[in-house]
């Protein structure tokens, strides 16, 4: 690739940050407006209004928007999950930022493949602790 081709090349992959940007900070600003709490805001978890059993997932549109609000311990009652897993992977995205100014840096990409498989993981292994008798602190409200 010769430098004038480098600025071009860089385009396609500035305007999927871009687009990727826009959608999260749309995406943020509707669940700030919209409350999850209240009944039919927004669709029901399938797996839960089919079988009674709360899925992986169940309770983090909740606790997204309780901490849109700043409310920290109610999100944590909706999904003990969350907010580990938003910090984990900030700190994922900061790492990775950062190893992008050292050239001399291995890597640089968002998470290498044995931390986001942990991840993937941990949640599944949630989605079945939370509906495991005498575990149900771990349901959403």
């Amino acid at each position: 690739m010769t430098p004038a081709q480098a600025p071009r090349a860089r385009w396609p992959r500035l305007l999927a940050w871009a687009a990727g940007l826009l959608g999260a900070a749309a995406f943020v600003t509707y669940l700030y407006r919209n409350d999850p709490h209240q009944p039919g805001a927004y669709p029901t978890c399938f797996l839960r209004s089919a079988t009674g059993l709360a899925c992986p997932g169940c309770g983090g549109t909740r606790a997204a928007y309780d901490l849109l609000h700043g409310d920290v311990s109610e999100a944590m009652q909706e999904h003990a999950l969350l907010l580990p897993l938003l910090l984990v992977v900030g700190v994922l995205l900061v790492r990775s930022l950062w190893r992008r100014r050292d050239p001399d840096a291995r890597g640089g990409g968002l998470a290498p493949t044995g931390i986001g498989i942990s991840v993937a993981v941990a949640f599944l292994v949630f989605g079945i602790v939370r509906n495991l008798p005498g575990l149900e602190v771990l349901q959403p409200l």
